[in-house]
């Protein structure tokens, strides 16, 4: 009896040292993002040249953006002047797709992405958007785009090359054209943000702007046209 109790134990600490341990390393290591400083010209082709990087952190331009990436997925972040943030998403597999084919859902119930294996961006950074990446992506050449559009969320833009949202936004999922969900972004807990997909140079973005202070529909107007 001792000697079972003793392999059931053995059996169960053998488990939870996968599950927990070697398996998050092994998915980190073949799966992880890697950080790295850039220059800002991905920043100026989206955004209108009078939008700047905070002085508070970088004396210039040339290098002040940050991308963590892998396999030609990027997530870009920017530091701006008011306490207010820019960030990009870049998905190797939306090349050559137009805003058009992008299959947009609206739902009234609350949304998130299913637990999987995933990593998680800006999980205790103040007025950031929590973002989550599957390790395993396969848009498939598709998008579909699923969010809540309440009664605090509106629509700003809608021209061939942009869709803007502003409000409350909840959190937005972005999968295939088969509705399997890829990436999340939870805006629950910061004020009225700012969610663009835009269409550049035969790539789909999606960019968000977000705060620790209030935005207001003018933020529209950081975005070139």
């Amino acid at each position: 009896m001792k000697r079972r109790i003793l392999f059931l134990s053995l059996v169960i600490i053998l488990a939870a040292i996968f599950f927990f341990l070697i398996k998050p390393a092994f998915l980190i290591t073949k799966y992880g993002y890697e950080p790295e400083k850039v220059n800002t010209d991905l920043f100026y082709e989206i955004f209108n040249d009078s939008v700047k990087i905070s002085k508070i952190l970088f004396h210039d331009d040339t290098n002040a953006a940050f991308r963590i990436f892998r396999n030609g997925n990027s997530y870009y972040y920017y530091y701006l002047e008011n306490k207010t943030m820019a960030h990009i998403i870049e998905i190797n597999e939306l090349r050559n797709l137009k805003i058009s084919d992008i299959d947009i859902n609206y739902v009234d119930s609350r949304l998130a992405l299913k637990k999987n294996d995933e990593i998680v961006f800006n999980q205790n950074q103040k007025g950031w958007p929590v973002i989550k990446f599957r390790y395993k992506m396969q848009f498939e050449k598709s998008l579909s785009i699923t969010l809540n559009l309440n009664n605090d969320v509106s629509i700003i833009k809608n021209t061939p090359s942009q869709i803007i949202y502003f409000g409350h936004l909840g959190t937005v999922l972005f999968g295939n054209k088969f509705y399997d969900q890829f990436i999340s972004i939870d805006y629950d807990l910061l004020p009225k943000s700012m969610l663009a997909i835009v269409e550049k140079n035969n790539k789909i973005f999606i960019v968000m702007i977000s705060s620790k202070s209030l935005l207001d529909k003018s933020c529209i107007e950081m975005l070139k046209d």
